[in-house]
């Protein structure tokens, strides 16, 4: 026969008086329970015992210019992929006006042979493509690593 312990809930009900008849004979007869409520009496005594501490008087104001400065970053990222997903929307509608949507209508397969032949009639084949995404990589790298400088600064 299985015997259901006694939830921590029913125990901290118990330490403040709530608890029912059976949860009182369960403590009788159940060993595992009392040492479940014997740790739980040391904790209640040990925080009883705990002194208050008292905030510093700007805490409030620091906390909040906290919150401001995470929401303006908040903001700026959002800032950032909106113009991120513009940059990227406005690259396929370059490439769409120069091409029309022929090139779509190819296989996944050949995407690379795609890129490769835009960057040819753009004369800079797929080195000038390569060197312009290690380039923006780059670059989000070095924007990256200055905003946290000037979030440290300030």
């Amino acid at each position: 026969m299985s015997i259901n312990h006694l939830s921590d809930d029913q125990i901290q009900e118990y330490l403040d008086g709530l608890s029912s008849e059976v949860t009182h004979i369960h403590l009788e007869k159940c060993a595992a329970c009392r040492e479940n409520l014997k740790a739980y009496q040391n904790l209640y005594k040990h925080l009883q015992g705990d002194t208050p501490f008292e905030l510093p008087s700007d805490f409030e104001d620091k906390v909040m210019s906290n919150i401001r400065g995470q929401s303006e970053t908040a903001n700026s990222g959002l800032l950032t992929f909106f113009l991120s997903l513009l940059g990227v929307a406005g690259a396929f509608f370059t490439i769409f006006y120069y091409y029309g949507l022929n090139f779509l209508k190819a296989a996944p397969e050949n995407f690379i042979l795609i890129v490769d032949r835009v960057a040819k009639e753009l004369n800079g084949g797929l080195t000038l493509i390569v060197a312009a995404a290690l380039i923006l990589i780059l670059l989000g790298i070095v924007d990256r690593n200055i905003a946290r400088v000037r979030s440290r600064i300030s």
